[in-house]
């Protein structure tokens, strides 16, 4: 008998029906097929958003949802969203920033995980910025120069070091 982990198996599960979804659904620009091929090409199986366990229910029946339209009782991890951008949704592409995630473990939140297809990517107004969107350093940064297949791919480029300070 094989032995199977449940990561393993989910992962699979997500990675085909991610690639159903490209290939069924949705009709892609010359753009969105460039952003969909980098994404195939670098393997990337999911996105990741760590959302508190409370909003599960609303989420599975709503979808996830910008935070200038949640409803009043949802329980957010981050009072001041620093990014500026309330009309979007944070992701991380592959794994969750571990950071963030304990940062807000230790702060008392129940967090789960959610995995979401990488298609949306193509289809949705993205912004990809090498590390947290709330930093400081990107404040004066018009929105569309992080956004695009080649804000995309920089992602991708030698690693950043960056270091929190105190």
């Amino acid at each position: 008998m094989a032995k199977r982990t449940v990561g393993s198996s989910l992962s699979a599960r997500i990675a085909a029906e991610a690639k159903e979804i490209d290939l069924r659904l949705w009709n892609l620009t010359p753009e969105e097929q460039e952003i969909n091929t980098f994404l195939m090409e670098r393997n990337i199986k999911w996105l990741c958003h760590f959302t508190p366990r409370e909003n599960l229910n609303k989420i599975r029946r709503d979808g996830l949802k910008i935070r200038s339209d949640l409803d009043f009782d949802a329980v957010v991890t981050d009072q001041g969203r620093y990014d500026r951008y309330n009309n979007a949704i944070c992701l991380s592409i592959s794994k969750p920033n571990k950071w963030m995630y304990q940062k807000k473990i230790d702060q008392g939140f129940d967090l789960c995980l959610l995995l979401i297809s990488p298609a949306v990517l193509c289809k949705k107004k993205c912004a990809f910025y090498p590390h947290n969107a709330a930093t400081a350093s990107y404040r004066h940064i018009n929105f569309e120069q992080m956004a695009g297949l080649s804000a995309l791919e920089k992602l991708f480029n030698n690693p950043i070091t960056f270091q929190k300070s105190g």
